[in-house]
């Protein structure tokens, strides 16, 4: 996977679109000129195709970059819900475990993590 942050693509992109345009718009201005006489019809359609050209380019380039993959964005909230109905069970589970294999650790202990886990205070432990 690549580690380029979305914001660092933007501003690569903005780059190479400005720079592209520039090019394209110096490069058209030396060929459409009559030398050192302004005109400003053709200047404005070398303006008017350079910025055509940039969004005709530029937009699927944009598109691919800000593109998010959906499935992995549900794949990790199906993790979430699963992991969550897990985390659930777990907890209802864990007041019927077997109590005598607990009792065998530190009887403080014990009571902690049962505490912690089922969120029922631990009375007595036999």
């Amino acid at each position: 996977m690549s580690t380029k942050t979305l914001e660092g693509k933007i501003k690569r992109l903005c780059l190479w679109a400005l720079g592209l345009s520039f090019a394209y718009f110096v490069i058209g201005a030396c060929l459409k000129s009559d030398g050192p006489n302004f005109d400003p019809a053709k200047t404005y359609d070398l303006l008017s195709d350079t910025l055509t050209l940039a969004a005709y380019f530029f937009t699927p380039a944009i598109a691919c970059v800000l593109f998010t993959d959906w499935r992995d964005q549900h794949r990790r909230i199906n993790n979430e819900k699963i992991s969550n109905e897990i985390i659930d069970l777990l907890g209802k589970l864990v007041p019927y475990l077997n109590t005598r294999a607990i009792t065998l650790m530190n009887r403080s202990l014990a009571k902690v993590i049962i505490e912690n886990l089922s969120g029922l205070p631990v009375q007595r432990l036999s």
